[in-house]
């Protein structure tokens, strides 16, 4: 036959009613009913440290949804998938990066397409001067190098297709040292990405389709002896990947 947990815990809530000094679950009074089986609940089970009703802490296995044969088996091995969203759709990232700022952009339906602001100083604190603008197309499973610059910031902004960035901080003096964070951007949610002097970072186009984005720099690109400072294809200098 099978168990229904309702009916089970009634029946345990029948013999603790009947019996009450008998039982641990019997201590305190005026509790909150639990929310998950409030018709099963004992209302003067204490409740668990972790703020579950004792009852179900007590009995696990009359929770725990079991699957026939092979079905349990591979559930078993599975695992829950972690959180990637906030409630109100904010996307979850690594740990932040000292320095490194990111503004959301609202793209605009209009009567005749799609209409998306690229840039603003006042996006940015302190507001961020525009000097010089390039735009960049990646081809399918276009990785760019490991880069950085001494004095240059750089503020990222997709504009077609999905782009992977990573950001790594190896400055000595900051609060995230070593700390590394992998975005997962497109133009379909865009954003702007402030990335400030001595922070590495490389994009990555990961779909089969062309990608592009611009970056404003806040200082006019010196053509003789430019401030990007690139590791060799391959290097294990950053121990992560844009996989």
């Amino acid at each position: 036959m099978r168990y229904n947990p309702q009916t089970y815990m009634g029946y345990i809530e029948r013999i603790l009613l009947r019996s009450p000094a008998r039982h641990p679950l019997s201590a305190g009074a005026n509790l909150p009913v639990c929310t998950r089986f409030p018709s099963a609940c004992i209302p003067t089970a204490p409740r668990a440290p972790s703020g579950q009703c004792a009852t179900i802490a007590l009995f696990p296995a009359v929770f725990r949804t079991r699957f026939p044969g092979k079905t349990q088996e591979m559930m078993d091995q599975a695992r829950r998938a972690p959180q990637t969203v906030t409630s109100d759709w904010m996307p979850l990232g690594g740990p932040a990066i000292e320095g490194v700022q990111i503004k959301e952009i609202r793209n605009v339906t209009v009567r005749s397409g799609v209409l998306t602001e690229c840039f603003r100083p006042e996006w940015f604190t302190p507001p961020f001067p525009a000097a010089h603008i390039v735009h960049m197309a990646l081809l399918p499973g276009g990785l760019s190098s490991w880069h950085c610059h001494r004095e240059q910031s750089d503020v990222i902004v997709p504009i077609h297709g999905q782009l992977r960035i990573g950001v790594y901080d190896d400055r000595e003096d900051s609060l995230t040292y070593k700390a590394f964070r992998l975005l997962h951007v497109s133009a379909a949610r865009p954003v702007a990405i402030r990335v400030p002097p001595l922070v590495w970072h490389a994009i990555k186009n990961p779909s089969g389709e062309s990608a592009a984005y611009i970056v404003v720099n806040d200082q006019p690109y010196h053509y003789a002896e430019p401030d990007d400072w690139i590791l060799p294809p391959g290097s294990d200098a950053i121990p992560f990947t844009l996989d």
